[in-house]
């Protein structure tokens, strides 16, 4: 509440999509509305959850969003505490990023997700647990079948980029035509 409330005094609206922690009963059950070409969950006039499977357009750029990923600690934590199934994408939202994705002919500028897909999992981490997230392999399919910019993510509480057109996201900032994004890194091969 302490971070909500500071976000909603600021001059600036905040987009959001939805990571593994968050209490995503909560997000469900936000007031929806019809912006930017999509539905958004309505926190409050300026902080909007930006749905799994939509595809936005702001300042003529088209986002593809697909929040979640599977806590690897979830043992560990209490259901409807700290730890929420709906952390793992269904196959209905998994249907409906694809029909989205198909009405712009799998063409986007960027893709705004929490996790990887499975192949930069594997590829990066060595600990394979986390590819083994059905949100991670669903996002496999959709870098085989779309057409892209740059892909965001930022699960992995790092900043880089991965392959050029990868970027990990966690503290460092870039403004991309009046949107506040994770800083993209200019160097197109290899790790940060």
């Amino acid at each position: 509440m302490k971070w909500r409330s500071w976000l909603e005094k600021q001059a600036w609206t905040t987009l959001f999509i939805d990571g593994n922690h968050d209490n995503h009963r909560l997000l469900r059950a936000l007031p929806e509305a019809n912006m930017f070409g999509g539905i958004v969950g309505y926190a409050s006039n300026n902080i909007l959850h930006l749905r799994r499977g939509e595809v936005y357009l702001l300042n003529g750029h088209t986002f593809f969003t697909f929040g979640g990923a599977m806590s690897t600690d979830r043992m560990a934590r209490t259901e409807g505490v700290d730890w929420w199934p709906e952390e793992i994408a269904s196959e209905q939202e998994m249907q409906h990023g694809l029909k989205k994705l198909r009405d712009v002919a799998c063409k986007v500028d960027y893709i705004l997700t929490h996790t990887a897909p499975k192949r930069i999992i594997l590829a990066y981490f060595e600990n394979y647990i986390r590819a083994m997230d059905p949100t991670a392999e669903f996002l496999d399919f959709v870098e085989d079948t779309t057409e892209f910019k740059s892909w965001y993510f930022a699960h992995f509480h790092r900043d880089g980029f991965y392959e050029g057109q990868f970027i990990f996201c966690y503290n460092r900032m870039h403004i991309l035509d009046n949107l506040l994004l994770p800083e993209a890194c200019t160097k197109k091969e290899g790790k940060y």
